[in-house]
C-alpha cells in the first residue's frame, strides 16, 4: 500500500516532466529561425504552470517518503502561514533524498529550470527584452542547469535509478543543444527536440504505468515500472541524515547564481542585464525556502547560511535590474565588509559539521571582500572572478555530497574532525544534538531557534544605512536590497518562526523591526523620500517609537542583551525622526547605527555560540525586573520530558517525597499529588485560589488498584469500571469507608464532596506509568480557579509559579476538551446520570452501561472480581419465611446473597442459584407490574383521546356532507335559473331583431312618400308660374286637364284636406321615435340579463371550487380516520402483547418455584417471542413494487421519539433554524443518535423486506419546513390557502435524477419527527409512476424550491390529478422508490414539519460514471448484512 500511495505522486511528477518536455519538443521542432511556433508569453506561462505541478509532486512525495512530520497548514496560529507557504511552494522535494530518493531533487531542479526560463520568455514576449537579448538571457541559466542535471544523472546511474537518470540526462542534453541553437540559428533544434522526445516517451511510459497500478490497486502493472524493493540493511546503509537534500538544493541555487555572474567575465554574454534577473531572483526565492526547511530540520547554521545567500541573490538581481534604466549602482564599503565577517563566523561554526562545509563558505567570504574592494560591486571583474571559483566549488561539493548521500563508502569531507579537536579542549563542551534542544515554548510547531539569523539581519541593515547618498540618486547607492531584504523580509521570516515556537516577545520585536526597516529603506533609499520631509513622515516614526517603548519595557523581564538591543534601536528611530524634521546632528545617525550594529552582532554571536557549546556560555544577562510566578526556571521547578523513563521516575520520586507536579493526560494538563502523602494533597488543594467549591478527584492506573476495597463496592459498578476504563470518563461514586484504604487521612476531606467522589482511570500511557509507581493520586486542574484549562507544559509554571515542584513535559495537549463525568451514585437501581458530557459522547457511555447491565442480569461475573469461596458462609438464615412465602430481598441483601452466600456443597450451590434467580424474577415481576399499570394508564388516555378525535372528525365529516348537500342543491337551483334566463334572453333577442326589421321597413316607406310629395309640389309651382306670366301679358290663362288635375277646383278644399289629415292619426315620425325608444329599452334589458348571467356563472364556479375543496377535505378526513384507526389497532396489539408477556412471565415464575419444571421449556414463551407484524415480507414487497411507496409504517415508540426530538432541538439551538432547514446533511457520521435512527430494527425490517437482507445506508438529511411568519391565509384566494411563491416547497421530481446510482434500486425513507399533514406540507406521490422510468427535468419557474439544483418535472408530464397525500404521525415513516414522482406543498400552518430522509441501496448498486458530474458518496455505512461488492468503499 505504501508503494501504491507513492505511485500517484510519482505519476504526477513524471507526467508533469513529460508534459513540459512535449511542450518544448513541439516548440523546438516547429519553430523557424525567424518565428517561434508558440508565442513567447504563452510558452513562459505554460512553463510556470508545469513548474508548479512539479513542485506539487515533489512536495507530496516528501510527505509519503519522510517519517518526519511536515508542518501543518491548518495550524492554530495564523503566523505560521508564511513559513508554511514558503515550504509548500518553493522547496517541495527537499526532505526525501535523506531516504535515498532522488525523485524529489529531479522534480525540484527541473521546476527551477522551467521557472527561470519561463520568466525570461514572458519578459521577451512582453517587449521588456529585445529579440537579440534572448540568447544572453537564457544561456547562463541553461548552462548552470545543464551541469547540475548532468551531475544528478551521474549519481542516479551509480545509484541504479535508471528512469531518473534518463530524465535528468535527457533534459541536460536538451539544455546543451538549446544553447547551441541560440548561438547558431537552426543548429541544434532537432537535437533538442530529440532529447525532449526521449524524456517524454520514458516519462509517459513510467508515469502511466505507475498511475495504472494506482488506479487498479496494484493489479495491473506495466513491465519494469516498479523497482525491486531493497533489503532493510541496504536502505539503512544508504541513509545519511547528516547530509540532507536541503544542502543539495542550496548548492544548485549557488551554482545557478555563480554561473550567471561568471558568464560576463568569460565572454559568454556581454554584460549583466535585466534578462538575468529571473535566474537570480529564482535562486533567491529557493534559498528562502531552503532557510525555512533548515529551521524545520533543526539546523540553525544551515538556515542562517541560506538566509545570507538569499540576501546576496536579491542584491545581485537588483543590480542587474538597474541596468535596464542605465544605472550602474555604487556599492558602499561598510556593508560587504560586515557581511564578510558574518560569513566568516558562519564558516567557522560550519566546520563543526564538516571541514569541507567550512572551506566552501570561505569562498563567499572572499566574494564579499571583493565587493567591498571594487565600488561597482557585481558589475566588475573581481567579483565575477570569485563567482567563477564559486561555480567550480559548488559543482564539486554538489557531486561529493550527492555521492556520500547514496553510498556507504564516503568521500572524505572532514566530518567530525573539528568536533574531535574541540572535544579535546577541556574548556569547551559541545552541546549534544538533541531533538528537545529546540522544543517549542507555548507553541506546537517544530522549528529551530531563529534568533541567530534575526540578529544577523539587524547587523546587516544597520551597517547598510551608514552609507550616504550625497549628490547621487537614491537608486545609485546599493543600499535598498540590503536594508529591505536583510532587515525587512528576513526579519519578518524570523518573527514568524519565533511565533510558531511560542516566543511571543521575540516574534513581536522581529516583526516590528522588519516592518520598520522595510518602510524606512523604501522611503529613504527607494526614491520615495524626495522633498516631503516634515511632520507627515514624523508622525509615522513616532508611532513606531511608541511601539518600541513597549518592546523595551517588555525586554526588562527577559535579559540585559534584549533590553540593550531594543533600547539602541530606539536611538535609531530617534535619528530617523530628526532626519525627517531636518534637525539631524552631524554624525549622530552613523554613531547610533554602529552602536546598534555592535549590540546586534553581540547577540548574534552569543546565540550562535550558546547553541553550539554547552559550556562556557556567552552571557546575555539576567532579567532586570522579575515577577513572582512567571518564567519557567528549571532550577526552581524541574521541567523534564515525559517520553523518557528516567524523567517519569524523577517526577515519581518528587511525589513520593511530598511534592506536587504538573502532568499531561489524555485531555489537558493537571496538578497531581500522591494519596499516600496527605500533606501533598493538602498543598495541592491550597495551591488553587478559591478551590473550596472545586473538589479534587481520585485517579488510578487500573482497576486492580481497587482490589483491597472491592468488597465495599457494588459488583455492577466494578463491571462498569472494567468496561469503560481506561478512557476520558470520570465516575462519581458514593463516598464510603473504602476511601480510607489509600492513606489519605485527614486530607480525604479535600477529595470529592461529603456525599460522593470522582474517580477516573485515564487513557494516557504517561499518566498510567506514573500512577503505577506512585499509587492512586489526587488530581485537580493545573490552573487557578476561573481561568482556562492548561494545554501546554510551560503554562503550568506560568500559572502556578514556584508552588509546583516539577512538571512532566509532553508539548501541547492532544485534546482541549474535558472528560465526561458520569453520575454512578444510583447505579444499583439501574440508572446513571451525566454531570458533564465531554470527550466521550453520552451515547457511547450509555451503550457501555447497557452491555454491562445485560451481562450482570444474565449472571455473568467479571473474572477479575470472582469471590473467594473459602471465606464464604453458609446460606442458612439468609432469608425469612413469612405467611404466604418468602419476603422480598432488598438490593443490599441481594448483593450479600451474590457475593457472600457461596457454600462448598453442590446442593447448597443449587439452592443459592435458585434463590438468586427467584429474587431476580420477583424484582422483574414488580417492575413488569409497574410497567403494566403505566401502560394501562397510557393506553386508556390514548384510547380516550383517539376516540374523541375520531368523534370530532366524524362530526366534521357529517357537517361537511351537509354543507356539500346544501351546495349541491344551490348549484341545481342556479343551473335551473341559468336555463330560464337563457330562454328569456333568447326571446328578447328575437323580439329585438323583429323590431329592427320593422323599423327598417317603416323608414323605407317614409323615404318613398317624401320623394313623391316633393315631385308633386314642383309640378304645381311650375304651373302657377306659367299662369302668372300669361296674366301679366294680358292673355287669359288656359285651363287644361293637367292643371286641373294638378290643382283642385277649390283651394279651400285643398287646404282643408291638407290640414285635416294629420288629425286622423299620429304623424309617421312620432311612430318611429317610439319604436327607437322601445328598442333602446330592450337593449338595456338585454345588458341586465347578460350581467346577471355572468354573476350567476361566477357564483357557479365558486360553488364548484368550494365543492372540490370540501371533497378533498372529506378525503383527508377519511384518511386521518383510517390512520387513527390503524394507530388504535397498533395500540391494542401492543397492549395485548404486553399483557401476554406479563402472563407468560407469571407462568414462568410459577414454574420456576417448582424444581422439577426448572429445566423444561415453555412453548408459550417461545411462541410469544415472535413479534407479530401488520404485513408479511411478501405483502410489503408486492405493495411496494405495485405502488412504488408504502406509508404509515410505525417505527419509533414515544420514548424514542421524545429522545430524537430533544436531540434535534439541541441541533436547532446550535446551528439555527436557517441551517437546520436543509443543511444537516450526513450528520449520522457525527451523531450516534442519528445513526441509531437509521439503523432502527423495525425500520430495517421493512427495508430488508423490499430490497433484500444486505442494506447499505447511502445518505441522510434532515428536512424541516418551519411555519410561516404570519400564518394567516391569503385573502385573494377563495379557498383561503396561502398563495406565496416565496414559501419553501418541493417541486415534482424523482430522486434518481440527482443520485446517479445504477445496478440496483434506491429506496428513500421519510422518518417523521413531527406530524406530517396537508396543512404543513406532507408528502404527495403519484402511485405507479416509478414504472415510467426517468422523466425529463427542467428549471423550476416558481420561487422557493428546496431542491438544491432547482429542477422540476414539466407540468404536462405530471398526472397531478392522480396524486395521493401521505400523511404521517410523529414516529411513523413512509418509503418510496427512487423513480417515484413526488413533491410537497409549502407549510401554511403554525406547526413545524420535520423529518429525517434516509436513502438505502443494496450492495450491488454502484455510482454511475459521469465525467461532467462525478458522484462521490463519502458517508456510506453498511446498515445490515454483508457487502460483497465494495462499490462505496472509496
Amino acid at each position: 500500500m505504501a508503494q501504491l500511495s507513492h505511485a500517484l505522486h510519482f505519476s504526477v511528477g513524471i507526467l508533469g516532466i513529460s508534459g513540459g518536455s512535449l511542450l518544448l519538443l513541439v516548440n523546438s521542432y516547429a519553430s523557424t529561425p525567424g518565428e517561434d511556433f508558440i508565442p513567447q508569453t504563452a510558452l513562459g506561462i505554460l512553463l510556470l504552470v508545469i513548474a508548479a505541478v512539479l513542485a506539487y509532486a515533489g512536495l507530496f512525495h516528501v510527505l509519503l517518503n519522510c517519517n518526519r512530520r511536515f508542518p501543518s497548514f491548518m495550524h492554530s496560529y495564523v503566523w505560521h502561514l508564511l513559513p508554511s507557504l514558503l515550504l509548500f511552494i518553493f522547496l517541495p522535494g527537499a526532505l526525501s533524498l535523506s531516504h535515498g530518493q532522488p525523485f524529489s531533487l529531479v522534480c525540484l531542479t527541473v521546476s527551477g529550470l522551467w521557472c527561470g526560463s519561463g520568466l525570461v520568455y514572458i519578459l521577451a514576449g512582453q517587449g521588456v527584452l529585445r529579440p537579440e537579448d534572448l540568447r544572453p538571457s537564457l544561456v547562463p541559466g541553461l548552462a548552470a542547469f545543464t551541469l547540475a542535471l548532468l551531475l544528478i544523472a551521474i549519481v542516479a546511474v551509480l545509484a541504479k535509478r535508471t528512469v531518473l537518470s534518463i530524465i535528468a540526462l535527457g533534459i541536460s542534453l536538451a539544455c546543451a543543444h538549446q544553447i547551441a541553437s541560440l548561438s547558431a540559428a537552426g543548429f541544434g533544434q532537432a537535437a533538442t527536440a530529440a532529447n525532449y522526445l526521449l524524456v517524454c516517451l520514458v516519462g509517459v511510459y513510467f508515469g502511466v504505468g505507475r498511475l495504472l497500478s494506482y488506479i487498479t490497486h496494484g493489479e495491473v502493472e506495466l513491465p519494469a515500472t516498479w523497482p525491486k524493493e531493497k533489503s532493510p540493511q541496504t536502505q539503512t546503509t544508504q541513509q545519511n541524515p547528516e547530509w540532507t537534500s536541503i544542502t543539495l538544493v542550496s548548492l544548485v541555487m549557488n551554482l545557478l547564481a555563480a554561473c550567471v555572474l561568471a558568464c560576463p567575465l568569460l565572454g559568454v554574454v556581454p554584460q549583466l542585464s535585466a534578462g538575468h534577473v529571473p535566474w537570480l531572483w529564482t535562486a533567491g526565492v529557493f534559498q528562502l525556502g531552503t532557510c525555512v526547511l533548515s529551521y524545520r530540520a533543526m539546523d540553525t547554521l544551515a538556515a542562517t547560511f541560506s538566509g545570507f545567500m538569499a540576501v546576496l541573490r536579491f542584491a545581485e538581481g537588483y543590480s542587474a535590474l538597474l541596468t535596464l534604466y542605465s544605472i550602474r549602482p555604487y556599492s558602499p564599503v561598510p556593508f560587504p565588509a560586515v557581511f564578510s565577517v558574518l560569513l566568516f563566523v558562519s564558516a567557522a561554526f560550519g566546520c563543526q559539521k564538516s571541514l569541507l562545509e567550512g572551506l566552501y563558505r570561505l569562498f563567499f567570504v572572499a566574494y564579499c571582500i571583493a565587493i567591498a574592494v571594487e565600488p561597482r560591486g557585481f558589475l566588475q571583474g573581481g567579483t565575477q572572478g570569485v563567482q567563477a571559483a564559486i561555480f567550480v566549488a559548488s559543482a564539486g561539493v554538489l557531486f561529493v555530497y550527492a555521492l556520500n548521500m547514496h553510498f556507504s563508502r564516503k568521500i572524505p569531507t572532514g566530518q567530525g574532525l573539528v568536533t574531535a579537536l574541540v572535544s579535546k579542549v577541556n574548556a569547551l563542551t559541545l552541546r549534544p544534538h538533541d531533538k528537545d534542544l529546540h522544543a517549542p515554548y507555548l507553541g506546537s510547531s517544530k522549528y529551530a531557534d531563529a534568533e541567530v539569523l534575526g540578529h544577523a539581519c539587524s547587523v546587516l541593515a544597520a551597517f547598510a544605512i551608514t552609507a550616504t547618498v550625497g549628490d547621487r540618486g537614491a537608486l545609485c547607492v546599493l543600499v535598498l536590497p540590503w536594508a529591505v531584504v536583510a532587515g525587512g523580509a528576513l526579519q519578518l521570516l524570523c518573527g514568524f518562526v519565533c511565533f510558531s515556537r511560542g516566543k511571543t516577545f521575540e516574534s513581536t520585536a522581529f516583526i516590528l523591526y522588519g516592518v520598520m526597516w522595510t518602510v524606512w529603506g523604501l522611503t529613504r533609499y527607494g526614491g520615495l523620500y524626495g522633498e516631503s520631509r516634515g511632520f507627515n513622515v514624523a508622525v509615522g516614526i513616532i508611532c513606531f517609537m511608541l511601539f518600541n517603548v513597549l518592546v523595551t519595557v517588555a525586554a526588562l523581564f527577559l535579559n540585559v542583551a534584549w533590553f540593550a538591543y531594543a533600547l539602541t534601536f530606539q536611538l535609531i528611530l530617534i535619528s530617523f525622526l530628526l532626519d525627517a524634521l531636518g534637525s539631524l546632528p552631524y554624525g549622530y545617525d552613523i554613531g547610533v547605527t554602529i552602536i546598534f550594529g555592535l549590540v546586534s552582532f553581540y547577540c548574534f554571536l552569543a546565540h550562535l555560540f550558546n547553541s553550539t557549546f554547552q559550556s562556557p556560555q556567552i552571557p546575555l544577562g539576567q532579567a532586570l525586573v522579575k515577577l513572582s510566578g512567571t518564567g519557567g526556571s528549571s532550577d526552581v521547578c524541574p521541567h523534564v520530558p515525559a517520553r523518557k523513563a528516567a524523567s517519569v521516575h524523577q517526577i515519581a520520586e518528587i511525589m513520593k517525597n511530598g511534592g506536587i507536579c504538573g502532568m499531561p493526560t489524555d485531555t489537558v494538563y493537571v496538578l497531581v499529588a500522591a494519596c499516600n502523602r496527605p500533606d501533598a494533597v493538602v498543598k495541592a488543594f491550597k495551591v488553587k485560589k478559591q478551590a473550596q467549591d472545586r473538589p479534587m478527584s481520585l485517579w488510578i492506573s487500573s482497576i486492580k488498584q481497587l482490589e483491597p476495597v472491592k468488597h465495599l463496592l457494588s459488583p455492577l459498578l466494578l463491571e462498569f469500571m472494567q468496561a469503560a476504563w481506561p478512557s476520558s470518563i470520570s465516575m462519581v461514586i458514593p463516598r464510603g469507608p473504602w476511601l480510607d484504604a489509600f492513606g489519605l487521612g485527614e486530607a480525604a476531606k479535600h477529595i470529592g464532596t461529603p456525599q460522593s467522589i470522582a474517580i477516573r482511570n485515564p487513557d494516557c500511557t504517561i499518566a498510567t506509568y506514573l500512577i503505577n509507581m506512585v499509587g492512586p493520586i489526587a488530581v485537580t486542574s493545573a490552573n487557578p480557579t476561573g481561568e482556562a484549562d492548561t494545554t501546554h507544559h510551560n503554562q503550568v509554571y506560568a500559572k502556578l509559579g514556584d508552588k509546583v515542584n516539577g512538571v512532566l513535559c509532553d508539548g501541547p495537549s492532544p485534546e482541549n476538551i474535558a472528560s465526561t463525568v458520569v453520575d454512578c451514585t444510583k447505579i444499583d437501581t439501574g440508572h446513571i446520570g451525566f454531570f458533564r458530557v465531554g470527550l466521550i459522547p453520552k451515547s457511547k457511555v450509555l451503550h457501555i452501561f447497557e452491555e454491562v447491565q445485560r451481562r450482570h442480569m444474565q449472571g455473568e461475573m467479571n473474572p477479575a472480581f470472582e469471590p473467594n469461596i473459602s471465606d464464604m458462609q453458609s446460606i442458612d438464615g439468609l432469608y425469612d419465611v413469612c405467611d404466604g412465602g418468602e419476603r422480598m430481598v432488598s438490593a443490599k441483601e441481594n448483593f450479600s446473597l451474590n457475593t457472600e452466600s457461596m457454600s462448598v456443597t453442590s446442593s447448597d450451590q443449587e439452592k443459592l442459584l435458585l434463590l438468586n434467580k427467584n429474587t431476580e424474577l420477583r424484582r422483574v415481576n414488580q417492575e413488569l407490574m409497574k410497567l403494566n399499570e403505566e401502560w394501562d394508564r397510557v393506553y386508556r388516555n390514548a384510547t380516550v383521546g383517539l376516540q374523541q378525535r375520531v368523534e370530532s372528525l366524524v362530526q366534521e365529516n357529517n357537517a361537511a356532507k351537509q354543507l356539500n348537500n346544501r351546495l349541491l342543491r344551490k348549484v341545481e337551483h342556479q343551473q335551473s335559473a341559468r336555463d330560464y334566463y337563457e330562454q328569456i334572453l333568447l326571446q328578447e333577442l328575437q323580439k329585438n331583431q323583429d323590431l329592427q326589421d320593422y323599423i327598417s321597413q317603416l323608414e323605407g316607406r317614409r323615404d318613398q312618400k317624401r320623394a313623391d310629395t316633393a315631385f308633386t309640389a314642383d309640378k304645381q309651382l311650375v304651373s302657377l308660374f306659367s299662369l302668372f306670366c300669361l296674366s301679366l301679358c294680358g292673355f287669359p290663362p288656359p285651363i287644361s286637364s293637367s292643371v286641373s288635375s294638378a290643382f283642385p277646383s277649390s283651394s279651400s278644399a285643398s287646404c282643408s284636406s291638407a290640414f285635416v289629415r294629420p288629425e286622423a292619426g299620429p304623424p309617421r315620425s312620432w311612430t318611429v321615435q317610439d319604436l327607437k325608444e322601445q328598442l333602446e329599452a330592450l337593449r338595456c334589458q338585454t345588458q341586465i340579463y347578460e350581467s346577471e348571467f355572468q354573476t350567476e356563472h361566477a357564483d357557479h364556479k365558486n360553488t364548484l371550487q368550494e365543492n372540490r375543496r370540501l371533497r378533498r377535505k372529506r378525503e383527508e378526513m377519511r384518511q386521518q380516520v383510517a390512520l387513527l384507526q390503524e394507530q388504535l389497532k397498533v395500540y391494542e396489539d401492543d397492549f395485548r402483547k404486553e399483557r401476554s408477556d406479563k402472563q407468560v412471565l407469571q407462568r414462568l415464575l410459577v414454574k420456576r418455584n417448582s424444581p422439577a419444571a426448572a429445566a423444561a421449556k415453555d412453548p408459550v414463551l417461545e411462541r410469544e417471542q415472535q413479534k407479530p407484524s401488520e404485513m408479511s415480507a411478501e405483502q410489503l414487497q408486492e405493495t411496494y413494487n405495485q405502488q412504488g411507496y408504502i406509508s404509515g409504517l410505525p417505527v419509533l415508540n414515544p420514548a424514542e421519539l421524545t429522545d430524537a426530538r430533544r436531540a434535534f432541538a439541541a441541533l436547532e439551538e446550535e446551528f439555527g433554524k436557517e441551517y437546520t432547514q436543509y443543511s444537516l446533511h450526513n450528520v449520522h457520521l457525527q451523531y450516534q443518535w442519528v445513526l441509531g435512527l437509521a439503523k432502527n430494527p423495525q425500520l430495517l425490517e421493512v427495508i430488508k423486506a423490499v430490497i433484500g437482507p444486505d442494506v447499505v445506508l447511502l445518505d441522510s438529511r434532515f428536512i424541516c419546513k418551519y411555519p410561516t411568519a404570519s400564518g394567516k391565509p391569503s385573502a385573494d384566494r377563495p379557498d383561503g390557502n396561502v398563495q406565496d411563491t416565496q414559501l419553501p416547497y418541493v417541486a415534482w421530481h424523482q430522486d434518481m435524477r440527482y443520485w446517479g446510482i445504477d445496478g440496483g434500486p434506491v429506496l428513500s425513507v421519510w422518518l417523521a419527527l413531527d406530524d406530517s399533514l396537508e396543512e404543513n406540507g406532507a408528502l404527495k406521490v403519484i402511485p405507479g409512476s416509478h414504472h415510467a422510468g426517468m422523466l425529463p427535468h427542467e428549471l423550476a419557474t416558481r420561487q422557493g424550491n428546496m431542491l438544491s439544483v432547482n429542477q422540476e418535472i414539466p407540468e404536462e408530464l405530471v398526472e397531478s390529478e392522480k396524486s395521493v397525500l401521505c400523511p404521517l404521525l410523529a414516529g411513523q415513516m413512509s418509503i418510496h422508490d427512487g423513480f417515484l414522482v413526488h413533491a410537497s406543498d409549502p407549510n401554511t400552518s403554525q406547526r413545524r414539519r420535520c423529518g429525517l430522509v434516509i436513502r438505502y441501496v443494496p450492495p450491488c448498486a454502484h455510482p454511475i460514471h459521469d465525467p461532467d458530474r462525478p458522484r462521490k458518496f463519502l458517508a456510506t455505512v453498511l446498515a445490515c448484512g454483508t457487502d460483497q461488492f465494495n462499490h462505496f468503499s472509496q
